[in-house]
C-alpha cells in the first residue's frame, strides 16, 4: 500500500500496524504539496520559456536539433495545458 495512513482501522489492526503508533503519520499533505509544486513549476517554466518561445514562434522556425525539438514540444504542451 502506498498510502498506509488511508487504511481503515480494522485493516491496520489486522496488520498490527497502527498509523501514528507503529507507523508514522504523513509529514506533508501530498495533494496540497502537489498543487503547490505544479504551480511553482508552471511559473518557473513560464518565466524561462515565454520570451524565448514567443520569439521562436514569431520566427516560425522548425527545430534544427533534438534539444530544440524537446523544447518546442514541451513548450507546446505546456502552453496548451496552461491555457485550459
Amino acid at each position: 500500500m502506498f498510502e498506509p495512513w488511508k487504511a481503515p482501522i480494522n485493516i491496520q489492526e489486522a496488520a498490527k500496524c497502527i498509523i501514528g503508533k507503529d507507523y508514522p503519520m504523513p509529514c506533508i499533505d501530498h495533494e496540497r504539496a502537489s498543487r503547490e509544486n505544479d504551480k511553482k513549476m508552471r511559473n518557473y517554466f513560464s518565466s524561462i520559456l515565454n520570451e524565448d518561445f514567443e520569439n521562436f514562434l514569431k520566427k516560425k522556425l522548425k527545430p534544427s536539433n533534438v534539444e530544440e525539438f524537446k523544447t518546442f514540444i514541451f513548450a507546446s504542451i505546456f502552453t496548451k495545458n496552461n491555457s485550459d
